[in-house]
């Protein structure tokens, strides 16, 4: 007797994206049979917590074949056999095959990364690796596997010409899981070029599509976001209303952008609510909008509009208490971010919107201690809350006491944080420029200029250039006047 197992991909929609055989009859005809009886089966997607997710599932075919021998589950007898010689590329990748069908994924990856770099032309290993880190990540909550799995499949599909079909389709969902990943850590630049690789590798699917839709538009190419976001409407089944939805609102986001055409924005973004009333997309789009037009008013109205159908997400809240600091009504402000802690009591963001009253007010002790509060909960925001207080800092010229020595102060943690960070190496270049002090000034400004080209942020490279000219009288080196509009950078 003996098995052919195929892994199935399969969405919460109930979609199967990926079959994949993990365990072969060793019989071609035999593999394929099976693998075109699963591709025509449906399912039902996996529940957690009574909510359809994710999942892999597991498809065995059982056969009988007299004198076909299958070492079924036998990881024992693969270490043997790798003991008594560490080559064996056989034994190797059926050890492996096995951890991950038993879900071992960390000692599949051991095992993988010994064989790379053992063979580092071996192909298989390195998809086996991508497949195994990509798994970890789905099935353990790890997103950090997720770049990893994009980094094995580079090295898998630079080593193959022709590379397996189900290779190339689970190299695209590392793929766009990473950038989704990078998506929703506001690094649309990092993740433009995975969202490309998905979108190349498996341009049928929706979700790609939107990824790199989403990644074109933060980085300021708005144009070529729509004519993603048109590839992901015409691949559209509409089962999905949210979905639908969230790709009406990300054109309306992307038209919003493009000179002229404001009314095709809104209409499309009012098409999306229309679509999906409870989904909180339409509202974040319009709200967003009108963030970035400084007309806070009119943001106000799509942000109740959200905390209604999203009650219980503390950070509709907290985005409305940014908007109350925006225009200065620190009593509505400090009430928002309350109903987000009682929701979220140890929320950083929460947290961190009494340090941005204190700082908008200019005081300075209250910023500190609010300021200790946040980061102590969200430790990994340190460097943002800090480059964002040196923004308000450096806001408030001329009232009182010059703030910019403490703006500087912060600007500086924050870059010593996190050195990648980009707005931080903006802000202590404008700090350090208020102070006179020009040659440092000026190596921050060519730090935050470097780091925003290097995520392909126009719009960050505008507002540095901007601020090194007025210091210097004439644009960065490396700056074009047509990488962008300018905009403040993001914190």
């Amino acid at each position: 007797t003996g098995t052919v197992l195929v892994k199935v991909l399969v969405q919460a929609n109930g979609k199967a994206t990926s079959f994949t055989v993990f365990k072969s009859s060793g019989h071609k005809d035999l593999d394929d049979a099976v693998l075109a009886a699963v591709k025509a089966s449906s399912y039902n997607p996996a529940m957690s917590q009574g909510k359809p997710t994710l999942a892999y599932l597991d498809v065995t075919y059982r056969f009988t074949l007299q004198g076909l021998a299958e070492e079924e589950g036998n990881t024992s007898g693969f270490e043997a056999k790798l003991a008594a010689n560490p080559n064996d590329a056989a034994a190797r990748k059926s050890l492996a095959i096995t951890l991950i069908n038993k879900h071992d994924y960390e000692k599949a990856e051991e095992v993988l990364v010994k064989g790379t770099q053992l063979d580092p032309k071996n192909a298989s290993f390195w998809s086996l690796l991508g497949f195994a880190y990509y798994s970890d990540g789905v099935q353990n909550k790890k997103d950090d596997r997720y770049k990893q799995a994009a980094e094995a499949y580079d090295h898998a599909l630079a080593l193959q010409a022709n590379p397996e079909t189900a290779d190339v389709r689970n190299a695209a969902a590392a793929y766009g899981e990473y950038a989704f990943t990078l998506l929703e850590s506001q690094q649309a630049g990092a993740a433009l070029p995975y969202a490309q690789k998905a979108a190349k590798l498996d341009p049928t699917q929706v979700q790609y599509q939107i990824e790199l839709g989403e990644a074109l538009q933060g980085t300021g190419d708005n144009a070529g976001a729509l004519a993603a976001f048109k590839n992901a409407q015409s691949l559209d089944d509409k089962k999905s209303a949210n979905v639908t939805a969230r790709i009406y609102a990300d054109i309306g986001i992307s038209q919003l952008a493009l000179p002229g055409h404001e009314a095709d924005g809104i209409a499309s973004i009012n098409q999306a609510e229309k679509i999906a009333p409870q989904s909180p997309v339409a509202y974040q789009a319009l709200a967003s909008y009108y963030i970035r037009k400084g007309d806070f008013d009119a943001a106000l109205g799509p942000l109740n509009q959200l905390a209604a159908v999203s009650p219980n997400d503390p950070q509709v809240q907290i985005d409305i208490g940014d908007i109350y600091v925006q225009k200065k009504d620190y009593p509505k402000a400090k009430a928002a971010y309350d109903k987000a802690l009682a929701m979220s009591p140890n929320n950083g963001n929460a947290l961190f919107g009494s340090a941005q009253i204190a700082a908008a007010q200019g005081d300075l002790p209250g910023t500190q201690a609010a300021l200790n509060k946040a980061v102590a909960a969200a430790p990994n925001n340190t460097a943002v809350y800090n480059a964002t207080i040196a923004a308000i800092l450096l806001q408030l010229q001329g009232r009182g006491t010059d703030p910019t020595p403490d703006a500087v102060k912060y600007a500086t943690t924050a870059t010593t944080t996190d050195p990648n960070f980009a707005s931080g190496w903006y802000d202590l270049g404008v700090g350090l420029a208020r102070q006179g002090k020009k040659d440092q000034a000026n190596t921050a400004l060519h730090k935050a200029f470097d780091l925003f080209k290097a995520q392909n942020n126009s719009q960050g490279m505008a507002q540095v250039n901007a601020r090194y000219k007025e210091l210097n009288g004439a644009d960065i080196s490396g700056y074009s006047t047509s990488q962008g509009v300018l905009q403040p950078p993001s914190h």
